[in-house]
This record gives structure tokens, sequence and C-alpha cells, in this order.
């Protein structure tokens, strides 16, 4: 799958006037949270941060995912303190005497990266929805996403043997 089938994926998702019945197709919801959570790790990875775990989950509710990033492995300044989240949202909102964040840029900017790294964020969505066949449960390790890292960056091969 494409950056841009994916996205196209979203967005019938979200937009298309009959969303209930796109959100009860499981095996697309489970797609579109395998390929949200291998994104975080992506990024992550790009960002020197190497999360302990992606997993998803299956529950009674349906299908929910997470990144696992160590909070020791976050640098101090990692959240926001509570007057910087406000002035945060105060400019995502805009406030009098101050423009907007440019939102149409963020999403560019983010899409840039994940164009970049397209391939990796399908290893790791990949690996995750083969799991899901036979499993409520699918994690890729924090040694897996190394491999899989390493693989990316063409410093290893498909059998994972160190070049």
């Amino acid at each position: 799958m494409r950056l841009s089938d994916f996205m196209d994926r979203v967005a019938t998702i979200y937009l298309a006037g009959d969303v209930a019945a796109e959100m009860a197709d499981a095996t697309r919801e489970v797609e579109r949270i395998a390929y949200h959570e291998a994104g975080h790790a992506c990024v992550a990875m790009i960002f020197g941060r190497v999360p302990q775990a992606v997993e998803l989950r299956k529950s009674e509710r349906g299908w929910g995912g997470c990144c696992h990033i160590k909070p020791d492995d976050r640098p101090d300044d990692f959240f926001p303190s509570d007057g910087e989240f406000v002035d945060l949202l105060d400019r995502v909102r805009g406030v009098e005497g101050e423009p907007p964040l440019d939102r149409e840029a963020m999403r560019s900017q983010a899409r840039a990266i994940l164009e970049e790294h397209w391939s990796f964020v399908q290893a790791i969505a990949g690996n995750l929805l083969t799991k899901t066949i036979n499993s409520p449960l699918a994690i890729c390790t924090e040694g897996g996403l190394r491999k899989l890292w390493k693989f990316h960056k063409g410093e290893m091969d498909y059998v994972f043997q160190e070049k």
C-alpha cells in the first residue's frame, strides 16, 4: 500500500457519508490502526527514540493500538508545561494579534517525513498485521523495530543479516 492509498482510505473512512458501515469493517480498521501506530514508531525512530514496542490489541470494543516509548527515554522537556500547553492551544486556535499555526504546512511536513520513510512504516504495519491473523494481540518489539530500521536504512539484507 502506498502512502497516497493509505491517506485516501483514511479520508474515505472519515469523510464518506456512510461512516458507520466503513468503521464496521474490522479489516480496514485494524489496518488503519496498524499504519497509524507504525507512523508513530517511525517518527520516534527518526528522532532517536526507539519504542519498546508497537502493539495492536483486540478487545470487546474492537481493535486498539499503542506505540510504547520508555518514559526514561524522553528528554526532560518532552512534554510541555501547563503554560506552554495553553500557549500552544492558543496558537492552534489563533489568538488576537497572533496568526494561528499553519496546519496545512504541518501536515505537509508530516507527509514529507512519511513519504521518505514509507517503506519503514509499511514494514512495521505489515509485521503487526501478519500477527493479527490468528491472535487478538500483535506486538513488534524493540529488537524487531531496530532490525526493520536497519533494513530500511540499507544496513541489513532481507533475512536480517548485517551487511
